[in-house]
Formats: structure tokens, sequence, C-alpha cells
């Protein structure tokens, strides 16, 4: 026998098992056992980056979970967490601030902008 037919009738045979499919019952019963579970969620965790006005780069990485960021810039992480804004977003620890509003990216050491993207 020719190996491709060959190849077909173990493929075929792989198929033809009996495979356990879900009833709707199966489903609801999951569904109410665990509906967080059912409900499709965001990733946990973004990873992006943003160029900046003087060619550097800023990478992000947020966890929504944790409400936090990691940025690294020049090699440096910058650990974060979020801060409630009425618009935009901010992002602080005790030296660093990150913020975002209007597509204009600000991050700030003591202070002083070290990253800006307008």
């Amino acid at each position: 026998m020719s190996r491709p037919i060959l190849s077909f009738i173990v493929l075929l045979m792989l198929g033809c098992q009996q495979s356990k499919t879900e009833t709707p019952a199966d489903v609801v019963e999951k569904t109410v056992a665990n509906p967080v579970a059912a409900v499709k969620r965001p990733r946990p965790v973004i990873d992006t980056f943003i160029v900046g006005d003087n060619r550097d780069t800023l990478f992000m990485q947020f966890d929504t979970v944790k409400k936090s960021a990691v940025f690294r810039y020049k090699g440096e992480p910058i650990l974060l967490q979020s801060q409630p804004t009425g618009s935009g977003i901010k992002y602080s620890n005790a030296d660093f601030e990150y913020n975002e509003w209007h597509g204009e990216s600000t991050l700030k050491k003591n202070g002083n902008v070290i990253f800006s993207n307008k």
C-alpha cells in the first residue's frame, strides 16, 4: 500500500473514533456552575510600546487584573500602579508618573519629563 493511501486510512480511522459531544443541557449546566468562565474575558496582560519625540522607545506591559503596569525605559524597569482619572490614564509610584490623554503620553521622574510623545 502506498504511503499517501496509508496516511489517509489512519486519518480516517482517527476521525471515526467516537467523541463525546456536548448537549445543550451540558452547556447550560457548565454555565450555571461557573458563569464567570462562560463569559469571554479580555486578555489580562497587554504588551505595547510607543516611540517618543526623541525617537526613544517606552515599552509597556499593563496588567488589567492587578491594575498595574511595568514599563521599561532605557533598560530600567518601572513598576507603576493605576490611578483614577476623570479622563485619560495615569499610572504612578513614588518616583515616576505616566499620563496619557488625547493621544499624548508623558513619563515623569521626580517631576521632570523624561519621555514625551505628542
